[in-house]
Protein backbone atom coordinates (compact mmCIF):
# COMPACT_ATOMS: atom_id res chain seq x y z
CA UNK A 1 0.00 0.00 0.00
CA UNK A 2 2.97 2.31 0.31
CA UNK A 3 2.75 2.88 -3.45
CA UNK A 4 -0.89 3.96 -3.45
CA UNK A 5 -0.28 7.72 -3.32
CA UNK A 6 2.07 7.83 -6.30
CA UNK A 7 -0.10 5.48 -8.34
CA UNK A 8 -3.31 7.39 -7.59
CA UNK A 9 -1.72 10.70 -8.54
CA UNK A 10 -0.31 9.27 -11.77
CA UNK A 11 -3.64 7.72 -12.78
CA UNK A 12 -5.53 10.97 -12.12
CA UNK A 13 -3.12 12.99 -14.24
CA UNK A 14 -3.20 10.41 -17.04
CA UNK A 15 -6.99 10.89 -17.15
CA UNK A 16 -6.53 14.71 -17.09
CA UNK A 17 -8.85 15.00 -14.10
CA UNK A 18 -8.81 17.51 -11.25
CA UNK A 19 -8.96 16.49 -7.60
CA UNK A 20 -12.44 17.99 -7.44
CA UNK A 21 -13.70 15.88 -10.35
CA UNK A 22 -12.37 12.68 -8.79
CA UNK A 23 -13.81 13.63 -5.39
CA UNK A 24 -17.27 14.24 -6.84
CA UNK A 25 -17.29 10.87 -8.61
CA UNK A 26 -16.22 9.00 -5.48
CA UNK A 27 -18.47 10.96 -3.14
CA UNK A 28 -15.65 12.30 -0.96
CA UNK A 29 -14.19 15.73 -0.32
CA UNK A 30 -11.40 17.31 -2.35
CA UNK A 31 -9.36 17.43 0.87
CA UNK A 32 -9.61 13.62 1.16
CA UNK A 33 -8.28 13.17 -2.36
CA UNK A 34 -5.45 15.59 -1.59
CA UNK A 35 -4.47 13.60 1.53
CA UNK A 36 -4.48 10.34 -0.48
CA UNK A 37 -2.07 11.82 -3.03
CA UNK A 38 0.31 13.15 -0.40
CA UNK A 39 0.29 9.87 1.51
CA UNK A 40 -1.24 11.32 4.67
CA UNK A 41 -4.18 8.91 4.62
CA UNK A 42 -5.58 5.98 2.65
CA UNK A 43 -9.11 5.54 1.29
CA UNK A 44 -11.64 3.50 3.20
CA UNK A 45 -11.42 -0.13 2.08
CA UNK A 46 -15.00 0.04 0.77
CA UNK A 47 -13.92 2.68 -1.74
CA UNK A 48 -11.08 0.65 -3.29
CA UNK A 49 -13.18 -1.29 -5.85
CA UNK A 50 -14.89 1.96 -6.89
CA UNK A 51 -11.53 3.73 -7.34
CA UNK A 52 -10.07 0.81 -9.33
CA UNK A 53 -13.16 0.73 -11.55
CA UNK A 54 -13.05 4.50 -12.06
CA UNK A 55 -9.46 4.34 -13.33
CA UNK A 56 -10.10 1.04 -15.14
CA UNK A 57 -7.31 -0.85 -13.34
CA UNK A 58 -7.08 -3.87 -11.06
CA UNK A 59 -6.55 -3.49 -7.33
CA UNK A 60 -3.02 -4.86 -7.76
CA UNK A 61 -2.22 -2.10 -10.25
CA UNK A 62 -3.88 0.50 -8.05
CA UNK A 63 -1.40 -0.29 -5.31
CA UNK A 64 1.45 -1.03 -7.73
CA UNK A 65 1.55 -4.51 -6.24
CA UNK A 66 3.45 -7.20 -8.12
CA UNK A 67 2.81 -10.67 -6.67
CA UNK A 68 5.44 -12.17 -8.98
CA UNK A 69 8.84 -10.99 -10.14
CA UNK A 70 10.52 -11.29 -13.52
CA UNK A 71 13.71 -13.38 -13.79
CA UNK A 72 15.69 -10.14 -14.11
CA UNK A 73 14.10 -8.76 -10.93
CA UNK A 74 14.87 -11.97 -9.03
CA UNK A 75 18.49 -11.85 -10.20
CA UNK A 76 18.80 -8.20 -9.17
CA UNK A 77 17.35 -8.87 -5.71
CA UNK A 78 19.58 -11.92 -5.24
CA UNK A 79 22.71 -9.93 -6.09
CA UNK A 80 21.62 -7.03 -3.89
CA UNK A 81 21.21 -9.37 -0.91
CA UNK A 82 24.59 -11.00 -1.63
CA UNK A 83 26.18 -7.55 -1.45
CA UNK A 84 24.17 -6.67 1.65
CA UNK A 85 25.29 -9.85 3.43
CA UNK A 86 28.91 -9.05 2.51
CA UNK A 87 28.76 -5.51 3.90
CA UNK A 88 26.47 -5.90 6.91
CA UNK A 89 25.85 -8.35 9.77
CA UNK A 90 23.60 -11.25 8.81
CA UNK A 91 21.16 -10.47 11.63
CA UNK A 92 20.71 -6.93 10.26
CA UNK A 93 19.86 -8.10 6.74
CA UNK A 94 17.70 -11.10 7.60
CA UNK A 95 14.63 -9.18 8.94
CA UNK A 96 14.51 -7.03 5.78
CA UNK A 97 14.72 -10.14 3.65
CA UNK A 98 11.88 -11.83 5.56
CA UNK A 99 9.66 -8.77 5.16
CA UNK A 100 10.17 -8.65 1.39
CA UNK A 101 9.68 -12.40 1.00
CA UNK A 102 6.24 -12.13 2.60
CA UNK A 103 5.27 -9.56 -0.07
CA UNK A 104 5.96 -12.17 -2.76
CA UNK A 105 4.81 -15.26 -0.92
CA UNK A 106 3.05 -16.66 -3.99
CA UNK A 107 6.09 -16.23 -6.26
CA UNK A 108 7.51 -19.73 -5.82
CA UNK A 109 10.53 -19.18 -8.05
CA UNK A 110 11.52 -16.24 -5.90
CA UNK A 111 11.00 -18.22 -2.68
CA UNK A 112 13.23 -20.99 -4.03
CA UNK A 113 16.02 -18.56 -4.91
CA UNK A 114 15.81 -16.99 -1.45
CA UNK A 115 16.20 -20.48 0.03
CA UNK A 116 19.32 -20.95 -2.11
CA UNK A 117 20.57 -17.53 -1.02
CA UNK A 118 20.21 -18.38 2.66
CA UNK A 119 21.75 -21.82 2.19
CA UNK A 120 24.82 -20.13 0.68
CA UNK A 121 25.18 -17.55 3.47
CA UNK A 122 24.59 -19.31 6.78
CA UNK A 123 25.50 -20.72 9.26
CA UNK A 124 29.02 -19.37 8.68
CA UNK A 125 27.67 -15.81 8.82
CA UNK A 126 26.15 -16.25 12.28
CA UNK A 127 28.37 -16.09 15.37
CA UNK A 128 26.41 -17.68 18.25
CA UNK A 129 28.48 -15.69 20.76
CA UNK A 130 27.59 -12.32 19.24
CA UNK A 131 24.31 -12.74 17.36
CA UNK A 132 20.84 -12.84 18.85
CA UNK A 133 19.78 -14.65 15.67
CA UNK A 134 20.16 -18.42 15.86
CA UNK A 135 21.08 -20.76 13.03
CA UNK A 136 18.00 -22.85 13.87
CA UNK A 137 15.76 -19.81 13.30
CA UNK A 138 17.21 -19.29 9.82
CA UNK A 139 17.02 -23.01 9.12
CA UNK A 140 13.35 -23.09 10.07
CA UNK A 141 12.51 -20.10 7.87
CA UNK A 142 14.36 -21.64 4.91
CA UNK A 143 12.62 -24.98 5.43
CA UNK A 144 9.26 -23.19 5.40
CA UNK A 145 10.11 -21.59 2.06
CA UNK A 146 11.06 -24.94 0.56
CA UNK A 147 7.94 -26.66 1.89
CA UNK A 148 5.73 -23.88 0.52
CA UNK A 149 7.29 -24.30 -2.93
CA UNK A 150 6.91 -28.09 -2.78
CA UNK A 151 3.27 -27.91 -1.69
CA UNK A 152 2.07 -25.11 -3.96
CA UNK A 153 4.43 -24.80 -6.93
CA UNK A 154 3.07 -25.85 -10.31
CA UNK A 155 6.49 -26.60 -11.82
CA UNK A 156 7.58 -30.21 -10.99
CA UNK A 157 11.28 -29.40 -11.48
CA UNK A 158 11.06 -26.39 -9.17
CA UNK A 159 9.33 -28.52 -6.53
CA UNK A 160 11.98 -31.24 -6.86
CA UNK A 161 14.77 -28.68 -6.48
CA UNK A 162 13.09 -27.21 -3.40
CA UNK A 163 12.87 -30.71 -1.93
CA UNK A 164 16.58 -31.24 -2.56
CA UNK A 165 17.47 -27.96 -0.84
CA UNK A 166 15.30 -28.99 2.09
CA UNK A 167 17.23 -32.26 2.35
CA UNK A 168 20.51 -30.29 2.50
CA UNK A 169 19.15 -28.24 5.39
CA UNK A 170 17.87 -31.33 7.19
CA UNK A 171 21.35 -32.77 6.79
CA UNK A 172 22.81 -29.66 8.45
CA UNK A 173 20.23 -30.14 11.20
CA UNK A 174 21.64 -33.66 11.66
CA UNK A 175 18.30 -35.29 10.85
CA UNK A 176 20.16 -38.16 9.22
CA UNK A 177 17.46 -40.82 9.50
CA UNK A 178 14.90 -38.53 7.89
CA UNK A 179 17.22 -37.71 4.98
CA UNK A 180 18.03 -41.39 4.45
CA UNK A 181 14.33 -42.28 4.40
CA UNK A 182 13.56 -39.49 1.92
CA UNK A 183 16.43 -40.21 -0.48
CA UNK A 184 17.09 -43.96 -0.25
CA UNK A 185 14.99 -44.62 -3.36
CA UNK A 186 17.69 -42.92 -5.42
CA UNK A 187 19.80 -46.09 -5.17
CA UNK A 188 17.17 -48.64 -6.13
CA UNK A 189 18.56 -50.88 -8.92
CA UNK A 190 15.33 -50.63 -10.91
CA UNK A 191 15.38 -46.82 -10.95
CA UNK A 192 15.86 -45.39 -14.45
CA UNK A 193 18.23 -42.44 -14.13
CA UNK A 194 20.04 -41.81 -17.41
CA UNK A 195 17.18 -40.33 -19.38
CA UNK A 196 19.59 -37.84 -20.94
CA UNK A 197 20.87 -40.60 -23.22
CA UNK A 198 17.29 -41.28 -24.33
CA UNK A 199 16.90 -37.58 -25.13
CA UNK A 200 20.15 -37.57 -27.12
CA UNK A 201 18.98 -40.60 -29.11
CA UNK A 202 15.60 -38.97 -29.79
CA UNK A 203 17.24 -35.77 -31.06
CA UNK A 204 19.60 -37.80 -33.24
CA UNK A 205 16.85 -39.96 -34.70
CA UNK A 206 14.78 -36.89 -35.51
CA UNK A 207 17.71 -35.36 -37.39
CA UNK A 208 18.37 -32.57 -34.91
CA UNK A 209 22.09 -33.25 -34.48
CA UNK A 210 22.84 -29.84 -32.98
CA UNK A 211 20.43 -30.38 -30.07
CA UNK A 212 21.67 -33.97 -29.70
CA UNK A 213 25.23 -32.73 -29.25
CA UNK A 214 24.09 -30.01 -26.85
CA UNK A 215 22.23 -32.56 -24.70
CA UNK A 216 25.28 -34.86 -24.70
CA UNK A 217 27.53 -31.98 -23.61
CA UNK A 218 25.25 -31.11 -20.71
CA UNK A 219 25.05 -34.75 -19.60
CA UNK A 220 28.83 -35.20 -19.66
CA UNK A 221 29.34 -31.89 -17.86
CA UNK A 222 26.92 -32.77 -15.07
CA UNK A 223 28.41 -36.25 -14.67
CA UNK A 224 31.89 -34.77 -14.52
CA UNK A 225 31.03 -32.52 -11.57
CA UNK A 226 29.24 -35.38 -9.82
CA UNK A 227 32.36 -37.56 -10.04
CA UNK A 228 34.38 -35.16 -7.89
CA UNK A 229 31.70 -34.87 -5.23
CA UNK A 230 31.45 -38.64 -4.86
CA UNK A 231 35.24 -39.07 -5.01
CA UNK A 232 35.62 -36.71 -2.05
CA UNK A 233 32.97 -38.71 -0.21
CA UNK A 234 34.97 -41.92 -0.73
CA UNK A 235 38.18 -40.17 0.31
CA UNK A 236 36.59 -39.13 3.61
CA UNK A 237 35.41 -42.69 4.17
CA UNK A 238 38.93 -44.07 3.57
CA UNK A 239 40.94 -41.31 5.22
CA UNK A 240 42.80 -43.85 7.38
CA UNK A 241 44.07 -45.67 4.28
CA UNK A 242 46.90 -43.53 2.89
CA UNK A 243 47.44 -45.66 -0.21
CA UNK A 244 43.74 -45.60 -1.12
CA UNK A 245 43.67 -41.84 -0.60
CA UNK A 246 46.61 -41.33 -2.96
CA UNK A 247 44.88 -43.49 -5.56
CA UNK A 248 41.70 -41.42 -5.32
CA UNK A 249 43.71 -38.24 -5.86
CA UNK A 250 45.62 -39.75 -8.80
CA UNK A 251 42.45 -40.86 -10.59
CA UNK A 252 40.58 -37.65 -9.91
CA UNK A 253 43.47 -35.51 -11.16
CA UNK A 254 43.70 -37.59 -14.34
CA UNK A 255 40.06 -36.74 -15.08
CA UNK A 256 40.58 -33.13 -14.04
CA UNK A 257 43.53 -32.71 -16.39
CA UNK A 258 41.77 -34.53 -19.23
CA UNK A 259 38.85 -32.12 -19.12
CA UNK A 260 40.88 -29.08 -17.98
CA UNK A 261 38.49 -28.70 -15.07
CA UNK A 262 40.68 -26.10 -13.37
CA UNK A 263 39.69 -23.68 -16.14
CA UNK A 264 36.28 -25.14 -16.96
CA UNK A 265 34.96 -25.17 -13.38
CA UNK A 266 37.61 -23.70 -11.03
CA UNK A 267 35.22 -23.75 -8.08
CA UNK A 268 34.93 -27.55 -8.20
CA UNK A 269 38.67 -27.91 -8.86
CA UNK A 270 39.59 -25.63 -5.96
CA UNK A 271 37.24 -27.37 -3.54
CA UNK A 272 38.68 -30.75 -4.53
CA UNK A 273 42.32 -29.68 -4.12
CA UNK A 274 41.67 -28.06 -0.74
CA UNK A 275 39.79 -31.05 0.67
CA UNK A 276 42.35 -33.46 -0.81
CA UNK A 277 45.10 -31.45 0.89
CA UNK A 278 43.45 -31.68 4.31
CA UNK A 279 42.67 -35.38 3.94
CA UNK A 280 46.16 -36.16 2.69
CA UNK A 281 47.71 -34.51 5.75
CA UNK A 282 45.25 -36.26 8.05
CA UNK A 283 46.05 -39.66 6.53
CA UNK A 284 49.83 -39.34 6.75
CA UNK A 285 51.60 -41.54 9.27
CA UNK A 286 54.45 -39.04 9.43
CA UNK A 287 53.17 -35.48 8.79
CA UNK A 288 56.71 -34.08 8.71
CA UNK A 289 57.91 -36.45 5.97
CA UNK A 290 59.46 -34.53 3.07
CA UNK A 291 57.43 -36.34 0.40
CA UNK A 292 54.19 -35.35 2.16
CA UNK A 293 55.30 -31.73 2.45
CA UNK A 294 56.10 -31.67 -1.25
CA UNK A 295 52.68 -33.11 -2.04
CA UNK A 296 51.03 -30.57 0.28
CA UNK A 297 52.81 -27.70 -1.47
CA UNK A 298 51.72 -29.04 -4.86
CA UNK A 299 48.08 -29.35 -3.80
CA UNK A 300 47.93 -25.90 -2.25
CA UNK A 301 49.44 -24.37 -5.40
CA UNK A 302 46.71 -26.03 -7.50
CA UNK A 303 44.15 -24.71 -5.02
CA UNK A 304 45.54 -21.18 -5.39
CA UNK A 305 45.60 -21.49 -9.17
CA UNK A 306 41.94 -22.51 -9.13
CA UNK A 307 41.03 -19.54 -6.94
CA UNK A 308 42.75 -17.01 -9.22
CA UNK A 309 41.02 -18.47 -12.29
CA UNK A 310 37.68 -18.37 -10.45
CA UNK A 311 38.03 -14.65 -9.75
CA UNK A 312 39.37 -13.94 -13.23
CA UNK A 313 36.11 -15.47 -14.53
CA UNK A 314 34.10 -13.14 -12.25
CA UNK A 315 32.84 -16.21 -10.33
CA UNK A 316 30.77 -17.15 -13.39
CA UNK A 317 30.52 -20.62 -14.91
CA UNK A 318 31.32 -21.02 -18.59
CA UNK A 319 32.11 -23.63 -21.21
CA UNK A 320 35.20 -24.14 -23.34
CA UNK A 321 36.09 -25.49 -26.79
CA UNK A 322 35.02 -29.01 -25.77
CA UNK A 323 31.81 -27.77 -24.11
CA UNK A 324 30.85 -24.86 -26.40
CA UNK A 325 27.16 -24.88 -25.43
CA UNK A 326 27.60 -24.90 -21.64
CA UNK A 327 27.87 -21.10 -21.22
CA UNK A 328 24.56 -20.45 -22.96
CA UNK A 329 22.95 -23.42 -21.20
CA UNK A 330 23.96 -22.20 -17.76
CA UNK A 331 22.85 -18.63 -18.47
CA UNK A 332 19.44 -20.06 -19.30
CA UNK A 333 18.71 -20.94 -15.68
CA UNK A 334 16.62 -18.71 -13.46
CA UNK A 335 19.63 -16.85 -12.06
CA UNK A 336 21.59 -16.53 -15.29
CA UNK A 337 25.26 -15.88 -14.60
CA UNK A 338 24.71 -14.14 -11.25
CA UNK A 339 27.28 -15.38 -8.72
CA UNK A 340 25.72 -17.13 -5.72
CA UNK A 341 27.85 -15.09 -3.29
CA UNK A 342 29.49 -11.69 -3.17
CA UNK A 343 33.08 -11.73 -4.51
CA UNK A 344 34.59 -10.08 -1.42
CA UNK A 345 32.83 -12.62 0.78
CA UNK A 346 34.11 -15.52 -1.35
CA UNK A 347 37.67 -14.17 -1.24
CA UNK A 348 37.49 -13.87 2.53
CA UNK A 349 36.34 -17.49 2.74
CA UNK A 350 39.17 -18.64 0.45
CA UNK A 351 41.80 -16.82 2.51
CA UNK A 352 40.46 -18.20 5.78
CA UNK A 353 41.26 -21.65 4.41
CA UNK A 354 44.95 -20.96 5.06
CA UNK A 355 44.26 -20.75 8.80
CA UNK A 356 43.21 -24.39 9.12
CA UNK A 357 45.27 -26.05 11.91
CA UNK A 358 46.18 -29.03 9.72
CA UNK A 359 48.05 -26.78 7.29
CA UNK A 360 50.48 -25.52 9.92
CA UNK A 361 52.90 -28.34 9.07
CA UNK A 362 53.75 -26.27 5.97
CA UNK A 363 55.13 -23.47 8.10
CA UNK A 364 53.54 -20.24 9.29
CA UNK A 365 55.80 -18.02 7.17
CA UNK A 366 55.06 -19.96 3.97
CA UNK A 367 51.31 -19.92 4.59
CA UNK A 368 51.25 -16.20 5.37
CA UNK A 369 53.27 -15.30 2.28
CA UNK A 370 51.17 -17.52 0.02
CA UNK A 371 47.99 -16.13 1.54
CA UNK A 372 49.04 -12.53 0.87
CA UNK A 373 50.14 -13.40 -2.67
CA UNK A 374 46.78 -15.02 -3.37
CA UNK A 375 44.99 -11.98 -1.94
CA UNK A 376 46.98 -9.71 -4.25
CA UNK A 377 46.28 -11.90 -7.30
CA UNK A 378 42.53 -12.10 -6.64
CA UNK A 379 41.83 -8.54 -5.47
CA UNK A 380 42.62 -7.09 -8.89
CA UNK A 381 39.49 -8.86 -10.17
CA UNK A 382 37.16 -7.45 -7.49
Amino acid sequence: MIHFADTFLRLRKEKHLTQTEVAEHLGVTKASVSKWETGQTLPDVSLLPLIASFFDVTLDKLFDYHPTLSPEQIQARYKAYCDDFAENPFEAVFPKLKEEVHRYYSDYRYLYQIAILLLNHYPAAIDPAESALSVSEVHEFTLQLCKRVEENGADPLLCENAHNVRMMIELQNRNFSYVIEELSDLLLPDRVTDMASVLVTAYTASGNLQEADRAAQISIYRSLLTIFGHTLNRMRLQVQDERALCEHIRRAEAIMDAYDLIHLHPNTAGAFYYQALLLRIQAAENPSEQSLLSEAHRLIERFCQSAVILFANDLCIHGDSYFPDITEWFQGNSMGSVAVRNKKEVLQSVLEGFDHPALQIMGTDFLQKRKEELRRQCEKYL
